[in-house]
């Protein structure tokens, strides 16, 4: 049987963004017109391709999609047939035959509608074993009698008896009226369809505004003259030159082949996918294309080839009239991979995005005319250019298309996953969410393969993903990949190694002109005069509007796109200059050390001492708990390089250090600076704080301050490298052997750090700057020669800070970090995470309204004052999670928002959630969560612009044209965001609108449990979208007396009065 992740998934495996970056396109197309009659009508491409590949299989079943539902309860067979007549009976697809003509080719014909047939096979009598293998025999047979595709339909349906309240109903469609994206719509009217009927109805299901055929005729019309060369042309440059994968296989390849299978899965844990994701996410890769780059790697590896070649699935179904259309749209995409060069893998997962972009926005060129014009070598009925097929199954939850079903009235319906497998390519992967993590299945030709063979390719994509995310910055034809057993993937990644970094590359002219430009943009439109080249353009208070204006001053040359996209200075001056970033951009000074995986409760910076690299901080990672991420400064020419390397001055590495912080690391951050990198890490501090980053502490380790510090500074700069030698080995330092010019080196590196931290601190006592207002500790051991008097000499560093203290390791000397590594972890964690800590401000989650980001909230923090510390979260999909796919559920919101939210709150045993909207839904179901499953107390939730959580949604705007819902959302909120002024803007943000308005109309839950704590509803008095009786409903959700207050304004009254909301919530903790 066709396995469902074989067709392409209601949501696309290619990025939302993909999408968003051809809103225009579609949006000035004319829609679908309707057919003026019902004649014949061309065949659609898809139709032609399967039609083909049909003839020549001779009818195999390889192209019939099972979709076996179980009932048990009383079920009513009538209602059944009849839904499922009027299924067939709306969607033309299900009722198309299809004819040769000697003079127009290929032809579908629309059959009348008549009622499908029913028959019921009572099994009742059997038992056990004997009744399944019955019923194996009625799904085999099903599946594989054929179709006869000259008579409608292309559905039949069979209904087995179990019980007599125990029901199997076996739907089989042919492929040819029928894709992935059409099963959860037949689901859906076959369950609204007999649910109406039980009781009584009429169904109330909407004529599609289109059919079938009207698609068809419109494709082959659009599909001519220019466009069609356009898509030609580039395709045939594409793949210019390209070969089949050379797939080793147990047995000889023939020219034609059965679509015998077999399946096989392998799971992803998901720790390894939550690596593997950070990675992705920081190079705005979606999962379809950090996928593809994976598979690229492994059979590179496996073939020994460089240029590789995949097929794929495109949905088919980016214009939104044939989004609620049954039928077949799929197209087979050709993919390109390119391993040439010895990429890594971030470079390899740049090099995939910018290829899929462009593959993507050419996707509409029907797989068909793409062979014609090449005319690749075929063998047999074999798919020409392509041996290895991928895709990505996204869904809103770990159930598969067959199992997802929705409510039938009395019933409790299941929906199975067939067992008969099919193999339309010689390897077809498939990547699924799980309930831990990912799974990866593989449907495989067992005319070419052993079982064996196709359980090691897929415990080899465990092991080149785990070694990728171990590895990112390796190249990957350097990755460690031996034929690994079950399990050993694991070891292979648990030392990640630190490359030593290479000179920092020097900007080039364009690159140099390109960010003073940015750089000047930037401070007028944020009303900044200094900004790092690596801060987030949201960070700093950007949002939609602010971008739009980016983009008129910079003369329009950049699409709003590439504006979320390039969010930093360095990426979008590379972007203007058109250079890469990897070609632009100076050297990285932070290294993680600490797995990529982990979601830590705050991160630990560390600045290495003099002459010292992020290395040192290696023994300090493996012991700190999962709590803590830890980063670690490797400057450059420290224990790499030679003369000809630059320097860096403390205060640039400063700021570099801070612009990557801001850029790489979310959450709050505590700094470590060990001997000199203890000044170091002061000015990092300071610095950070003064940009608004969370510093929850700073620690200080074998370092004590000076304020006469002359005499120092002349030891370090005027002694011979001999005398430097031997002070550094009398406290601990150079404890293994150095080449002469090594040490000539490094001694270089030490001189300038030691000078530099010792002028840092004179000046520092000379004229006292900021003091930190976060707690700074000195960690110092009893026997370190470096440090005498430290008892009394630490409360030196008062000059930097208000709190400091000291915590001493016995016996420790100078270089504890090496070999006291678990002491220091133990003091770094008892400090910061005391048992009887609390954070003196509330947290409270803040959760914008539709369309909106976190950024809404930046003009808050300012008015909240000493009670309330805001958390702003954002929906994926939403400013600076841009790349990532929008939500299509609330349900799925709050799966990807509570881990994020409970990170956010670390230790801490209370929340305050808020949200407006589409953000008070949200909230209030993260607060159910939260209240139920967790330890945190929710302290008060403000559910703001939102009906109870029982009321429908009855006033809607999902579903219409653009400019209709536009307008709709005018009319019902009261306000037209500036941003939506601009056509290009608008373009950019309407698929974010859409789904977060269809995520808040569709919202309603059928039962509400009341939680034990205190809810506050909001609204503006002229809020036309929620009145007063709605708000109220919010009652239901508390057992205590809900309290109501109003604001003048109408439903986004929240804009203008946020010191008045805020207020309120710090009221309310009194």
């Amino acid at each position: 049987m066709t396995e469902l992740q074989d067709l392409s998934s209601p949501r696309s495996p290619q990025r939302q963004a993909l999408l968003r970056e051809l809103a225009r396109r579609r949006a000035t197309q004319a829609r679908i017109p309707r057919r003026r009659d019902s004649g014949p009508v061309p065949a659609s491409y898809a139709q032609t391709r399967l039609w083909l590949v049909g003839a020549l299989e001779q009818g195999a079943s390889a192209y019939h999609v099972p979709l076996p539902l179980r009932f048990r309860g009383p079920l009513d067979t009538g209602a059944l047939a009849d839904s499922l007549s009027g299924i067939v009976r709306r969607h033309e697809a299900l009722r198309t035959t299809l004819r040769e003509d000697d003079s127009l080719g290929l032809l579908q014909v629309v059959e009348s509608a008549e009622a499908v047939i029913l028959p019921v096979t009572d099994l009742s009598g059997l038992v056990g074993r004997e009744q399944g293998e019955a019923v194996q025999r009625q799904l085999t047979d099903e599946q594989t009698r054929p179709f006869d595709l000259a008579s409608a339909p292309l559905l039949r349906a069979r209904l087995l008896r179990l019980a007599q309240d125990d029901h199997l109903l076996l739907i089989t469609v042919h492929h040819l009226g029928f894709d992935g994206w059409s099963v959860p719509l037949l689901h859906s009217e076959l369950a609204g369809g007999y649910n109406a009927r039980v009781r009584g109805e009429t169904p109330q299901v909407p004529e599609p505004p289109l059919q079938y055929a009207d698609y068809a005729v419109w494709q082959r019309q659009r599909l001519s003259g220019a466009r069609l060369d356009e898509l030609l042309s580039y395709w045939e440059e594409r793949l210019a030159g390209v070969v089949p994968m050379e797939l080793p296989t147990d047995r000889p390849m023939s020219d034609v082949t059965s679509t015998r299978g077999g399946t096989r899965s392998v799971r992803l844990s998901s720790a390894l996918m939550s690596q593997l994701g950070e990675i992705a996410r920081a190079e705005s890769t979606s999962l379809f294309m950090t996928m593809s780059a994976v598979l690229g790697v492994l059979f590179s590896r496996h073939t020994g080839q460089q240029d590789l070649v995949f097929g794929t699935t495109s949905a088919g179904r980016d214009r939104s009239e044939l989004q609620g259309l049954i039928g077949f749209f799929n197209n087979t995409l050709v993919l390109r991979a390119d391993l040439s060069g010895a990429p890594t893998f971030r470079e390899l997962l740049r090099r995939t995005r910018d290829a899929l972009v462009a593959d993507y926005a050419h996707s509409e060129l029907p797989f068909d005319l793409l062979v014609d014009r090449l005319q690749p070598p075929r063998r047999g009925n074999r798919t020409p250019l392509f041996r290895v097929h991928f895709q990505v199954e996204e869904s809103t939850g770990t159930l598969t298309g067959y199992e997802e079903l929705p409510a039938y009235h009395a019933l409790r319906a299941e929906g199975l996953v067939p067992e008969f497998v099919t193999a339309k390519f010689d390897l077809s992967f498939t990547v699924r969410a799980a309930e831990d993590g990912s799974v990866v299945d593989l449907v495989y030709s067992t005319d070419l393969f052993d079982d064996s063979t196709a359980e090691r390719l897929l415990e080899q994509v465990r092991a080149v993903v785990a070694a990728l995310v171990a590895e990112p910055d390796l190249s990957v034809a350097a990755l460690p990949l031996p034929e690994l057993p079950r399990g050993a993937a694991q070891e292979s990644r648990e030392s990640p190694r630190i490359r030593q970094p290479q000179q920092a590359a020097v900007l080039s002219a364009a690159g140099a002109e390109a960010i003073t430009q940015v750089l000047e943009v930037w401070r007028e439109v944020l009303g900044r005069d200094e900004i790092g080249l690596h801060v987030d353009f949201f960070d700093l208070g950007g949002n939609s509007f602010l971008a739009t204006k980016v983009r008129r001053l910079l003369g329009g040359r950049v699409p709003m796109v590439e504006l979320f996209r390039h969010r930093t200075i360095l990426s979008l001056a590379a972007y203007l200059s058109g250079r890469s970033l990897a070609d632009d951009t100076p050297e990285r000074l932070l290294h993680q050390l600490t797995p990529a995986g982990r979601t830590p409760e705050v991160t630990l910076v560390c600045v290495p001492y003099a002459g010292g690299h992020a290395v040192a901080y290696e023994a300090l990672a493996g012991e700190l708990p999962a709590r803590f991420a830890l980063w670690a400064v490797g400057l450059p020419g420290h224990e790499s390089g030679g003369p000809d390397v630059q320097l860096i001055p403390l205060a640039e590495a400063t700021a570099r250090i801070a612009d990557e912080v801001q850029e790489r690391i979310s959450g709050p951050v505590v700094v470590y600076g060990h001997c000199a990198g203890a000044s170091q890490a002061v000015d990092l501090a300071r610095e950070l704080e003064e940009r608004g980053v969370a510093v929850r502490a700073t620690y200080l380790g074998g370092s004590l301050t000076d304020p006469d510090a002359a005499a120092n500074l002349t030891r370090v700069t005027d002694s011979e490298d001999d005398e430097l030698y031997g002070h550094i080995r009398a406290i601990g330092g150079f404890d293994g052997p150095l080449d002469p010019t090594d040490l000539q080196h490094l001694l270089r590196a030490l001189r300038h750090d030691m000078a530099d931290a010792t002028r840092f601190q004179m000046a520092c006592h000379a004229q006292p700057p900021r003091r930190l207002r976060a707690p700074l500790h000195c960690v110092l051991g009893d026997a370190d020669p470096a440090t005498p008097d430290f008892a009394t000499r630490y409360r030196g560093w008062q000059v930097f800070a208000d709190s400091v203290s000291l915590d001493v390791l016995p016996g420790a000397g100078h270089y504890f970090i090496r070999d006291r590594a678990a002491d220091l972890a133990a003091v770094i964690e008892r400090r910061l995470f005391p048992a009887s800590s609390a954070d003196s401000r509330t947290p409270v989650v803040c959760l914008a309204h539709a369309g909106a980001g976190a950024s809404f909230f930046h003009s808050w923090r300012e008015l909240a004052g000493d009670r309330l510390e805001l958390i702003p979260v954002e929906l994926p999909g939403h400013e600076k999670r841009f790349a990532e796919d929008l939500c299509q559920s609330v349900g799925e919101a709050v799966e990807i928002l509570l881990p994020e939210v409970l990170r956010a709150v670390g230790d801490r045993s209370e929340v305050v959630l808020f949200g407006h909207c589409l953000g008070g839904v949200i909230a209030y179901e993260l607060a159910y969560r939260l209240a139920t499953t967790t330890e945190v107390t929710v302290r008060h939730l403000v559910v703001s612009g939102a009906p109870g959580p029982l009321v429908p949604r009855e006033r809607r705007a999902a579903g219409l044209p653009d400019d209709e819902f536009l307008a709709r959302l005018e009319e019902l909120a009261g306000y037209r965001h500036p941003a939506l002024e601009d056509p290009e803007t608008a373009e950019l943000l309407l698929p974010i609108l859409r789904a977060d308005q269809e995520m808040y109309e569709s919202y309603r839950r059928t039962s509400v449990e009341p939680l034990d704590l205190p809810v506050t509803a909001l609204r503006g008095e002229r809020d036309t979208l929620v009145d007063g009786e709605e708000i109220g409903q919010w009652q239901v959700t508390t057992t205590r007396e809900l309290e109501l207050a109003e604001f003048t304004g109408g439903h986004m009254y929240h804009t203008e009065l946020a010191g008045q909301v805020l207020e309120l919530m710090a009221r309310g903790l009194s």
